[in-house]
């Protein structure tokens, strides 16, 4: 699984990548997450809370799945339920 993470810049984006990163090699996933790039490869874009308002424009740019992560995941940096968010939305 290709997962875009677009996020303003800073240092919590490359954060969240590296969390999602570990949970996903610590259960033998496959999956590779690019930080506000790869819009056309990914299977799935998530938006930081922060770029929220930008979802509607992504939406028109982009054929898969795309949706804000909520604030509690993302202020708590935790790989584990983005990375079962993304799979749910991907299943949709």
């Amino acid at each position: 699984m290709k997962i875009t993470l677009l996020s303003k810049p800073g240092f919590s984006g490359n954060m969240l990548v590296r969390k999602i990163e570990e949970v996903a090699k610590s259960q033998l996933m496959d999956i590779e997450v690019f930080l506000n790039e790869h819009l056309q490869e990914a299977d799935v874009v998530l938006l930081t809370p922060q770029r929220s308002e930008d979802l509607k424009e992504i939406k028109k740019v982009v054929k898969v799945p795309v949706a804000v992560i909520s604030l509690k995941d993302y202020g708590l940096l935790d790989g584990s339920s983005i990375i079962k968010y993304a799979k749910q939305l991907i299943q949709k």
